[in-house]
């Protein structure tokens, strides 16, 4: 389980079902248009996020 994986395209996922998209082709584009609009600070949260989520995962242990 990749935790950074679900922020990410949980984040990409709720902008790109605003919208319906006509083909497969059509949701891609629309995927990777808000992946290069994602901002930096957004991924570098998902990851500073991720530490502290794994230290109480191992303590709970």
């Amino acid at each position: 389980c990749n935790l950074l994986d679900f922020a990410v395209w949980g984040i990409l996922e709720g902008r790109t079902n605003q919208t319906s998209h006509p083909s497969v082709e059509a949701l891609k584009a629309t995927i990777t248009k808000e992946w290069d609009n994602m901002l930096e600070d957004v991924i570098k949260t998902s990851c500073a996020s991720i530490r502290p989520r794994i230290e109480a995962i191992i303590r709970n242990n």
